[in-house]
């Protein structure tokens, strides 16, 4: 649209360092993903303008600014994401470093936000903070020139999507089960080295399949095998201070029923992070995927209008084209009689006021507005 090519524009004019810039409309789909999974899950993806990446690789969208068409979020690689709209900014100003520099890395822009209060734009790779600070103020006042709400958002910090309670509470009882059993194997296996563990694992293996399951998902044992093959470290140490303490009458016990407990607990947590993650992606990538097959969807739709409006013209253009040969055909028809008549030198009274009548018809025929196609 209009408006994302002036805006980026804008956004091309000012050098604010040595950034990773993208600009609409060649912004990669690797690039768009990130944003809608690393910024804003429900981010409308056809608003964003530019992305500026100060990331090592310059595309994880984790640390640097996201413009859109009607404000930017400024990202950290700690913290939330907080996205400001240009309608709710206040004032801009620069904050310099220790020695009164404006362009450095220790510079900062502080943006004052209408119900928020103060966002401040610290990103050490965005060394001109003069330039950026302009160029924000110059976004501010062209988002006053169209309507932009259609695409606003509220200023704020960006939430991560949480767990689903009744999915986080399904896990919980899966988990403190599975936790719960592997402590009870510790406690009555402790005093034989490393046994527990051709026991703990089975419960284990079948704690991280029941949680698949509350996701939607259907793995195999060799696959849920595998996921747990990530925490051998762990089991490694706790295999070795086995040996060294299960010895001891009471003492083993105790540690060996804490750590299964406590070392299933974390497994648990670990896997659901893992799958809660991986369904994010997976929204993220079809959020993008629904937006662009909307779009798609969208100019489809708009194009066979335009493609009906235009076959109407076509076929109004055929019919005026052929109405315009008629009237044509019609005037020389009134002519050729009126010659014939007029070459008569006997007419009657009759006749001459038929020819009379005729002339009258023809002069008003001319007058009548045809347009020419």
């Amino acid at each position: 649209m209009k408006q994302t090519e002036e805006i980026a524009g804008i956004i091309r004019k000012y050098d604010l360092g040595s950034c990773k810039f993208f600009y609409a409309p060649e912004i990669p789909d690797s690039v768009k993903l990130n944003i809608t999974k690393n910024v804003d899950n429900s981010i409308l993806i056809d608003a964003v303008v530019a992305s500026i990446d100060t990331t090592v690789m310059g595309k994880s969208c984790r640390n640097g600014i996201v413009f859109t068409l009607c404000g930017l979020y400024n990202t950290e690689l700690f913290g939330n994401p907080v996205y400001v709209n240009y309608g709710d900014i206040e004032s801009v100003s620069v904050i310099a470093d220790k020695k009164g520099n404006k362009n450095s890395g220790d510079a900062k822009v502080e943006l004052k936000v209408k119900d928020v209060g103060s966002v401040i734009i610290e990103n050490s790779s965005i060394r001109n903070k003069d330039n950026l600070c302009r160029l924000i103020e110059e976004l501010i006042e062209y988002n006053k020139t169209w309507d932009s709400s259609p695409f606003e958002r509220k200023s704020g910090k960006v939430e991560k999507i949480p767990l689903d309670p009744a999915v986080k509470k399904k896990c919980n009882i899966i988990i403190h089960s599975a936790s719960a059993a592997c402590g009870g194997v510790g406690t009555g296996l402790a005093q034989i080295p490393l046994s527990d563990t051709a026991v703990i694992t089975p419960i284990q293996i079948g704690m991280i399949i029941s949680l698949a399951a509350v996701f939607g998902l259907k793995i195999t044992k060799e696959f849920a095998t595998s996921l747990l093959a990530g925490f051998t470290a762990s089991f490694v140490g706790r295999g070795v201070s086995q040996v060294l303490v299960g010895w001891i009458p009471g003492l083993g016990n105790v540690i060996n029923t804490a750590t299964a407990a406590v070392i299933t607990e974390a497994i648990g947590w670990s896997v659901v992070n893992g799958f809660y993650k991986d369904e994010l992606e997976n929204k993220a990538k079809y959020s993008l995927e629904g937006q662009k097959k909307g779009y798609l969807y969208a100019s489809a739709e708009y194009e066979n209008k335009l493609k009906i409006q235009a076959e109407l013209f076509e076929k109004q253009e055929r019919n005026a084209k052929k109405e315009f040969e008629s009237y044509k055909e019609l005037l020389g028809d009134y002519e050729s009689y009126i010659k014939e008549l007029e070459s008569k030198s006997d007419l009657s009274d009759g006749d001459k006021k038929a020819l009379a009548d005729v002339v009258s018809d023809y002069e008003k025929l001319k007058k009548t507005q045809v347009v020419k196609i």
